[in-house]
């Protein structure tokens, strides 16, 4: 199996939404780094239960310069 290093990806979508793909991603890949970049207020609280529920990701707000995800995913990468 393919192993991959990070998922980016918005929340709200269908059939399965983003937290949904996140988490079945995690079990697969457990070193992924789940970055979200949502554009939907629904998001938020999509995210609220996650985190409730002990699923931790990293969140950051539209409209987020590309520079700043290249960045992230790269600090990300040197810490592993």
């Amino acid at each position: 199996m393919r192993s991959f290093l990070h998922l980016i990806s918005d929340v709200v979508m269908h059939p399965m939404n983003g937290i949904e793909a996140a988490i079945a991603i995690r079990r697969l890949h457990p070193e992924c780094t789940i970055l979200f970049i949502p554009g939907n207020q629904n998001a938020k609280q999509l995210i609220s239960e996650a985190r409730a529920l002990g699923n931790e990701f990293e969140v950051l707000a539209k409209a987020v310069h590309p520079e700043l995800i290249l960045d992230r995913l790269r600090n990300d990468h040197k810490a592993q």
